[in-house]
């Protein structure tokens, strides 16, 4: 009973972990975090895709987008959340949308 209590507790914690969300883009046909950009826009950008699309996040003391481990190994999912970010198009519909 301990031994199993002790698996669920370490599960708890380990998927209720949220990690530091970078761009998505896709090099050398591969999907790879960018670790260049405009952060404070990236984040003012994908906190409004983020909203649109009910995902749970935190923003952090320095203003890093942080998200589960469910959203932060999706890579497919994150691109093109990303993409929507970028696009001001996208941005204006959705917030239209509301």
């Amino acid at each position: 009973m301990l031994s199993a209590l002790a698996i669920l507790i370490y599960y708890a914690m380990t998927y209720s972990r949220y990690y530091e969300l970078k761009p998505v883009i896709l090099e050398d046909e591969r999907l790879v975090f960018e670790e260049e950009y405009d952060r404070e826009l990236f984040a003012g950008q994908m906190i409004e895709v983020l909203d649109y699309y009910a995902e749970s996040y935190r923003v952090d003391e320095h203003g890093k987008i942080m998200v589960s481990r469910r959203l932060i190994s999706d890579m497919e999912l994150l691109w093109n959340y990303t993409m929507k970010a970028r696009n001001r198009d996208w941005l204006e519909d959705a917030g239209k949308s509301r």
